[in-house]
């Protein structure tokens, strides 16, 4: 029986303490794909962040936390942040001191204090950033125009958590703010980072997209996520599973917790459900 496997990128398939996805990985995806399965990429990063993973040959990919969808070389679904709503995000948080990134199709505008956040927070070695920033997709925040340029995800920096829960109150319902700041990781803990999206789209309603487009069930389905953006998928696939090196407050949305990623925590997942052969 084929299962439609969907993974998560950072922290689940990619790893960024070895800048590398582990060997273990790329054997269990090859077996799993051999064996008839099939392979979905599904994060919060846009489609113009899947350097990281090029050498997969997946299915497709469910992008900007399920506002942009392909399968094979066909876009099954996009849906981007209307003009009006980006002009009063960018207000909102001009006014509490939120610095932001707009992510589209073809690169990542970041706001100046938002570049210097994000290095911040990931602590790496200064003759290292531009190298990172450009793999970021990262554009010159001035090159973005608003009647042109798509916008289908927003992440935002801070200093702590209370802007954020005040510009989640002041956007209300319509949109989904998710701070994706880890309980466990490593690294500059005084800066919050998040994800803002349209509530109606996340990683789960992509899947469920997926599914509707091969006319398949979603019993066939096994998810794998280490973040607060993936609480939706783990328990809408028939089988969620949280890495090891998972958000503590993931795991209990997980029917099975594998091992860290550089402790071959796919590989170990895909054959505890039998996607493939030790």
């Amino acid at each position: 029986m084929t299962k439609y496997i969907f993974l998560d990128i950072d922290g689940t398939l990619f790893d960024h303490k070895t800048n590398a996805i582990p060997q273990s990985a790329l054997f269990a995806l090859k077996s799993a794909r051999s064996a008839g399965h099939k392979i979905f990429i599904c994060t919060g990063r846009s489609f113009c962040q899947l350097e990281h993973v090029k050498q997969i040959d997946y299915h497709g990919v469910v992008c900007s936390s399920g506002a942009f969808i392909v399968v094979g070389d066909k876009i099954i679904f996009q849906e981007h942040i209307d003009i009006k709503d980006i002009n009063n995000i960018l207000e909102l948080c001009t006014a509490l001191n939120i610095a932001l990134s707009l992510e589209g199709l073809t690169g990542i505008y970041m706001q100046e204090a938002a570049k210097k956040l994000f290095l911040e927070k990931i602590r790496i070695l200064p003759e290292q950033e531009e190298e990172l920033l450009k793999n970021h997709g990262s554009l010159d925040f001035s090159k973005f125009k608003l009647e042109k340029d798509k916008i289908y995800k927003i992440s935002l920096y801070c200093r702590g958590c209370d802007s954020l829960d005040r510009l989640k109150t002041a956007l209300g319902e319509r949109f989904n703010l998710i701070i994706t700041t880890k309980e466990n990781e490593v690294g500059n803990t005084d800066i919050a980072v998040a994800e803002l999206t349209l509530t109606k789209n996340n990683k789960a309603t992509g899947i469920k997209k997926v599914m509707s487009y091969y006319n398949a069930d979603m019993a066939d389905t096994i998810s794998i996520g280490d973040s607060m953006n993936d609480i939706e998928m783990l328990e809408e696939s028939y089988v969620g599973i949280a890495m090891g090196n998972a958000d503590p407050r993931l795991k209990e949305y997980a029917d099975f917790i594998t091992t860290d990623i550089d402790k071959n925590g796919l590989y170990h997942a895909f054959l505890k459900y039998h996607l493939i052969e030790n």
